[in-house]
């Protein structure tokens, strides 16, 4: 359900995206597997929240669910969201800060577009830091 949100979402159905987190919220209090809880928290701060304070604590508080969970995954790509929401509010240190230590903890994986990803913008984010 969430890749049908991120791609109706990215594909800028915001509406549909929502209904579609809508529900995997509700699937996930019904069945108690919070195991994609983070997830969903990091799309509904992508589709959902209109304010940055609010993208920023929604991802916050998906970033600490997915650290209580070990979810390494569901962490890098919420500290990506947030990241390049700090850039978009001229904080790069922060953002960098951020990521960097989310990115080491990965020993493979390296060809996948989510760590391909955090390797660009950090990449990014340390030569504008330097």
């Amino acid at each position: 359900m969430g890749a049908s949100a991120e791609l109706l979402g990215a594909l800028s159905d915001r509406a549909a995206a929502r209904t579609i987190l809508a529900r995997a919220a509700e699937l996930v209090l019904l069945s108690d597997e919070r195991w994609y809880q983070p997830e969903i928290m990091r799309l509904e701060a992508a589709f959902i929240c209109e304010n940055p304070a609010d993208k920023a604590d929604m991802l916050r508080r998906s970033l600490e669910l997915s650290h209580e969970q070990d979810s390494n995954l569901w962490k890098l790509r919420s500290a990506i969201d947030l990241a390049e929401l700090l850039v978009e509010q001229g904080r790069r240190d922060a953002a960098r800060k951020l990521l960097a230590p989310v990115y080491g903890w990965f020993t493979e994986g390296f060809d996948t577009p989510d760590l391909k990803g955090a390797k660009a913008l950090l990449e990014e984010l340390t030569l504008a830091c330097n």
